[in-house]
């Protein structure tokens, strides 16, 4: 897996485990079908950060043992629900700054994942299951928001 689309492909072409189906593979590729602005965010990620692109193998590749196996996605104690939530609700209402993709598209996919409620707790289940994965999340997080502050967006910290 070199390549994003490698890594989508390795999504799809998973096998079920028809006796214990979980809907894991159904759900992960209504995402990737019909969230393209969170994919177009992961391919950026994964060809532009070098210490993200293993996370994601990693991730990709324990979501298809789950699925290939059956078992059941977990919550975790220390979950990033709240967290994430609180960033990305705050990520949909920036205001918009001319000339700057990377920003629009943080607010698109922010905005995207907030209208499916359901599909974000789904990707809350998926991150508490992997949590080299989901501190990677928090670290581009957080780097996200040293690039707003160097543009004067002022984004509230999660306590």
């Amino acid at each position: 897996m070199d390549s994003f689309d490698e890594i989508i492909n390795s999504i799809k072409s998973s096998k079920v485990s028809h006796k214990k189906d979980q809907g894991y593979k159904e759900r992960l590729l209504s995402i990737v079908e019909t969230h393209k602005t969170l994919m177009k965010l992961m391919e950026k990620v994964f060809n532009e950060h070098f210490i993200a692109r293993d996370a994601i193998k990693l991730f990709v590749a324990n979501l298809i043992r789950i699925v290939e196996s059956g078992d059941e996605l977990q919550y975790s104690e220390e979950s990033i629900n709240n967290y994430l939530k609180h960033y990305l609700l705050q990520y949909s209402s920036m205001v918009s700054i001319k000339d700057d993709a990377e920003i629009e598209l943080v607010k698109a996919v922010s905005k995207d994942i907030m209208n499916d409620y359901k599909t974000f707790l789904f990707i809350i289940k998926l991150l508490d299951n992997d949590f080299i994965f989901s501190n990677m999340v928090k670290m581009l997080i957080g780097n996200m928001n040293s690039k707003l502050l160097k543009k004067m967006i002022f984004i509230k910290n999660h306590q």
